[in-house]
């Protein structure tokens, strides 16, 4: 099926086709896996919010996507004290920067 051109959309109009993709797909074979890809392409420092729903005691996580906009997830409790725990264990696992090559010995 090929893909039609997108070039020429506006970015609301753009906004508007993911926004469509990203209620369809979940619905769609294959499922996404369970578990990530070995590889990834991490988004550096991204923009968050988080705050808890006093309606459903979730903690609503916000994180911006440069080309998806902010995406939010629902954490319940379980999940919320999981992931603090290892966003702590973390913060406190010293980071040691790697060394350079040690040059050639000359004799």
């Amino acid at each position: 099926m090929p893909v039609p051109d997108i070039s020429e959309l506006s970015a609301s109009e753009i906004d508007a086709v993911i926004a469509q993709i990203l209620i369809i797909r979940p619905a769609m074979l294959p499922a996404q896996p369970a578990e990530p890809p070995s590889y990834s392409i991490a988004l550096a420092d991204p923009a968050w919010r988080a705050f808890l729903d006093m309606g459903t005691g979730m903690s609503i996580v916000r994180l911006c996507h440069p080309a998806l906009g902010w995406l939010d997830f629902a954490l319940p409790a379980m999940e919320r004290a999981k992931l603090a725990g290892v966003l702590v264990t973390h913060s406190l696992t010293p980071i040691i920067p790697p060394t350079p090559a040690m040059p050639p010995v000359q004799h």
